[in-house]
């Protein structure tokens, strides 16, 4: 909260971003930020910044698949054509381009489908599909453990 005071302050006396963060010894890129995501240079408050940052950082944050309904059956639907996270990734930010809501990284989708595998419940992942891309990929899981396995070949 004190450096962001420090910023306004700042702000106010005419200061430079860079003047700024050289004397907070932060990156002016970093002061910058902050002062872009908060109103810019002439509405830029140290109090509503300051909640506004403990307002984002808050956890747990719900899954941008869980809370795009729309967007998460678009995905199951490329995910059951055999598409990969990583070509959803990809035609997501070319199909929509100037939609900020869309974008969705392929490590996302790659959680949301381990979560689905690693037991969670299903309503906290986007969709049955999950399970079925999981199981589709890794097939039938065998019951010899790796001490009843044949040893190496011997040449």
């Amino acid at each position: 909260m004190s450096e962001r005071e420090e910023i306004s302050r700042g702000l106010v006396a005419g200061r430079s971003i860079r003047s700024i963060a050289a004397s907070l010894g932060r990156a002016a890129s970093t002061v910058s930020r902050d002062v872009q995501r908060n109103g810019g240079p002439q509405c830029y408050q140290a109090t509503p910044a300051d909640q506004t940052a403990w307002d984002r950082a808050r956890r747990p944050k719900t899954c941008k698949l869980m809370r795009n309904r729309a967007l998460a059956r678009l995905v199951a639907l490329k995910l059951m054509q055999f598409w990969s996270p990583e070509q959803i990734a990809e035609w997501l930010k070319h199909t929509y381009p100037d939609d900020q809501n869309n974008p969705v990284s392929h490590e996302k989708i790659y959680r949301s489908l381990f979560i689905q595998a690693r037991g969670a419940p299903k309503n906290m992942t986007f969709g049955r599909c999950a399970d079925f891309r999981i199981r589709d990929r890794l097939g039938a899981f065998s019951a010899t453990g790796w001490c009843d396995q044949p040893g190496p070949a011997v040449v």
